[in-house]
């Protein structure tokens, strides 16, 4: 329900249909905005309410696309490197 009236905002206030980059952008948004609150719900002694945020932030990462392991962004970088031939920063760009 979080989710599709955060949708449903989106398109009334923009008068248009949220595509997909949009949502993404939406839900991220929303990820963001519990984890900053359950960072001071923690700060301030709230666990239980911390707890809360966490348990919605997992359920919205569902609708997230898979993040990149920081072994498979090297990977991609490696692989860029070798195509272009970079050897130093004076070839960057």
């Amino acid at each position: 329900r979080l989710i599709n009236a955060a949708i449903k905002q989106f398109e009334v206030d923009e008068r248009t249909e949220a595509d997909d980059a949009k949502v993404i952008s939406i839900l991220t948004k929303m990820v963001k905005q519990r984890k900053d609150s359950a960072k001071i719900y923690t700060e301030a002694g709230r666990q239980d309410l911390a707890d809360k945020e966490n348990a919605e932030i997992e359920i919205l990462n569902r609708y997230l696309p898979q993040m990149m392991s920081t072994e498979e962004i090297k990977t991609v970088v490696d692989a860029a490197i070798a195509e272009t031939g970079a050897s130093g920063m004076a070839d960057m760009g």
